[in-house]
């Protein structure tokens, strides 16, 4: 993976180089996580560079949701691949993402709903500190976010709950929870 310089996010919280429980960086998850999602929502895939909203962003996410996990311990789920080979797409890092598992019903998935929570606990920090004190004007590693940083959108985003999130961004934040499920086990097939 890239060579990342010895930094943290802009908000201080997390280094760009610590380790995730299956030994990969927060950087290398970030960069993981933007290949994921850009995959699963047919999304154009923007590079992401240390520095930069869309790593200090995803760290965070991955980071809430990993200390949530954590605090959880006895919950972390046994590695489990029961799932039939032609339902997982292949990923950069060797981990497997089941097709399957994104149709899950909510009232069904209280532990990835929690962790969902996490992430969106994460977007909404980090978005409030890049917003108010806009790093990349004093300090050189942060670079200005390529398509601008408020909307209305966002900002209203960064002011709800998680349940009172749309449906849609509901369903971003648990995909994220799955990929970061995925990260710890191997296979997001926790409920097939």
């Amino acid at each position: 993976m890239n060579q990342v310089i010895k930094t943290t996010t802009a908000d201080g919280k997390y280094s760009y180089t610590e380790l995730a429980p299956d030994g990969e960086t927060l950087y290398n998850h970030a960069v993981f996580l933007n290949r994921y999602l850009s995959e699963i929502y047919n999304w154009n895939e923007n590079k992401i560079t240390p520095g930069s909203w869309g790593a200090d962003i995803n760290i965070c996410r991955v980071g809430y949701a990993l200390r949530y996990m954590n605090t959880q311990s006895q919950k972390i789920p046994q590695r489990v691949t029961n799932c039939l080979p032609e339902s997982r797409i292949p990923h950069v890092n060797q981990h497997v993402v089941c097709i399957n598992c994104r149709n899950i019903p909510m009232t069904t998935t209280t532990y990835i709903t929690d962790i969902a929570r996490e992430v969106h606990k994460g977007w909404r920090s980090c978005y409030k500190y890049w917003v108010t004190y806009k790093p990349w004007e004093t300090n050189f590693m942060y670079n200005i976010p390529h398509n601008g940083l408020y909307s209305n959108n966002k900002s209203e985003r960064s002011e709800q709950s998680f349940d009172e999130l749309t449906i849609e961004q509901q369903q971003l934040c648990i995909d994220i929870a799955l990929y970061v499920v995925l990260s710890i086990s191997d296979c997001c097939c926790l409920f097939c």
